[in-house]
């Protein structure tokens, strides 16, 4: 599943990108710690591909921004960085 998720932030484009959203959000509850990091750095690609994909997501990200693995917390944390920069500026 990581190396799915690794491919997918190669190959995203913005054609491919409404497919692979759902499926990818629903992993970031996967009982797998890796599984739900590489969802958030996929996450991050689609945003920066297309910023407004991630809209309906935001209630999740802050919710994977307190989970219980650092390495999740600090790979939401750079997208919602990402995300509060573009909004203030």
């Amino acid at each position: 599943m990581c190396a799915a998720l690794i491919a997918v932030t190669k190959l995203v484009n913005t054609e491919t990108l409404p497919a692979l959203l759902e499926p990818v959000t629903a992993l970031l509850d996967h009982p797998g710690e890796n599984v739900r990091k590489k969802a958030c750095c996929a996450l991050h690609r689609f945003y920066q591909v297309d910023a407004s994909c991630t809209t309906d997501i935001n209630d999740k990200l802050r919710r994977v921004l307190c989970d219980k693995d650092p390495a999740v917390m600090g790979a939401s944390l750079h997208l919602l960085h990402e995300m509060i920069e573009a909004h203030l500026t």
